[in-house]
């Protein structure tokens, strides 16, 4: 359950293990939890033209305990990943048990030309009504947006979650 990813080069045969990588969960620790690759998309965050590999890790554990998952972005290259450049992004809007990074993919949602993450988080507790109601995991979706030379780091974030429910909503 810690996780692992493996790329695999492509050509004009197929698929090959020539060159093949092996990413494995970055941190110290590795608990079985992480599930380090259970999501992976594929896109160009950084606008130079080079895929970059994000990884969800669901199950990922801050320092204190608290099961916050996070996203795991190795960048590409002309050389291929570069794994000296792979960084963290956690979430923007942390949540205990929110599983951040169940769910990826990587559409240009601005039309700005330059890919963004949406990060699917199953287990989000949605507020409603100001903070009067409270929906358990009902789920959320997180937008990254890319930008040249950056990529997801500094930049602007939304969270989506289910539209306001009315009181039959909730009673039904």
């Amino acid at each position: 359950g810690a996780g692992r990813g493996h790329v695999l080069r492509g050509g004009g045969d197929g698929l090959t293990d020539s060159g093949a990588v092996e990413l494995r969960p970055p941190w110290e620790t590795q608990p079985e939890w992480f599930r380090f690759g259970a999501a992976l998309a594929l896109g160009d965050f950084d606008d130079d033209f080079y895929d970059d590999l994000a990884l969800g890790a669901p199950g990922w554990r801050a320092a204190s305990g608290a099961a916050l998952g996070t996203v795991h972005l190795v960048f590409g290259s002309a050389a291929g990943l570069d794994l000296e450049r792979a960084r963290d992004v956690p979430s923007p809007f942390p949540q205990e048990g929110a599983s951040y990074g169940e769910a990826l993919s990587a559409p240009d949602v601005d039309g700005d030309w330059i890919d963004d993450l949406l990060v699917g988080a199953p287990g989000y507790d949605v507020c409603l009504k100001h903070g009067l109601i409270r929906i358990e995991d009902a789920g959320a979706a997180i937008e990254l947006s890319g930008a040249a030379g950056l990529g997801l780091e500094g930049l602007t974030a939304s969270l989506w979650v289910q539209g306001e429910l009315t009181t039959a909503d909730v009673r039904g």
